[in-house]
């Protein structure tokens, strides 16, 4: 999900998705383009919002997971010579922990104006905005309690993180085959719907001598595979989201792209006379 908007932000980013696919298909149909290109440029123009959003939050989401195990490591240790629990997280916001470092800033300068430490956190955990936020919260709230002597718990905690997150990332790149194989299943398509629009439907109508009226023109025959091209295209890339990232929305990107490359292969099938 985009963790960082929120629902009325959403709406507002859906309304505007809305209004680029109508704009975009109207200006197109008004300069004449083909009402396939049109639909296709603008699926393409209302989604590329949403999916650079969801590109973005993946890179945060992944970079405060890689860093924050870290953090909490060094936090426990901290505590663990007798530090306290605010003097520690002070300390650490020297540290560079990458995107994580904003966050343990604005977490520190609430503690300084005197918030309570649980509203802090709590504050703190909302705005990782990553699956495990919740029990990373939990888990340091109740090591503030117990005091400084429950630090090895936490760094228990931050080791089990690194290594839950270390199997995750590695059966993520195994899945990085099915990625391939979608674009591969398209680029398929491409070719039986180039093969059989540019050759083989022409040689059957020339093999009739054009006497015989085809039940499906030339014309239909783009459409149909337009659209299955289209809709293969937005289905392929919802499942390499799902397959490969864990969330269906996070394929975003990769619909727009094949969504762009479909536009592109019927635009030449129609530029290119010689094939």
């Amino acid at each position: 999900p985009i963790y960082y908007l929120e629902t009325k932000e959403k709406l507002i980013a859906a309304v505007v998705s809305v209004a680029g696919w109508v704009i975009t298909f109207t200006v197109l149909t008004l300069l004449k383009v083909w009402f396939m290109h049109a639909i296709a440029l603008g699926i393409f123009v209302a989604l590329i919002p949403a999916a650079f959003v969801q590109h973005f939050n993946q890179r945060w989401v992944n970079n405060v997971e890689e860093k924050l195990p870290d953090f909490l490591f060094d936090l426990a240790s901290l505590m663990g010579r007798g530090i306290s629990f605010s003097k520690a997280w002070e300390i650490l916001t020297h540290k560079n922990y990458g995107l994580l470092s904003v966050e343990v800033r604005r977490a520190y300068d609430r503690l300084s104006w005197g918030e309570t430490v649980e509203d802090v956190l709590d504050e703190f955990v909302r705005k990782l905005r990553i699956p495990t936020g919740q029990a990373v919260g939990e888990v340091v709230k109740q090591v503030v309690i117990a005091g400084e002597k429950s630090y090895k718990s936490l760094i228990d905690f931050a080791l089990s993180l690194r290594a839950m997150l270390y199997v995750e990332r590695e059966a993520r790149e195994r899945t990085y085959g099915i990625m391939k194989l979608m674009y591969l299943c398209l680029g398929a398509l491409y070719a039986t719907a180039w093969v059989f629009i540019k050759n083989f439907y022409p040689t059957i109508l020339e093999a009739s001598g054009y006497f015989i009226t085809p039940a499906l023109s030339l014309e239909d025959l783009k459409v149909t595979f337009y659209l299955f091209a289209l809709t293969s295209a937005i289905g392929y890339g919802f499942i390499v989201g799902e397959l490969c990232y864990g969330d269906f929305r996070n394929g975003m990107k990769h619909l727009c792209a094949m969504v762009f490359l479909t536009f592109i292969v019927f635009y030449l099938m129609d530029v290119i006379t010689w094939m």
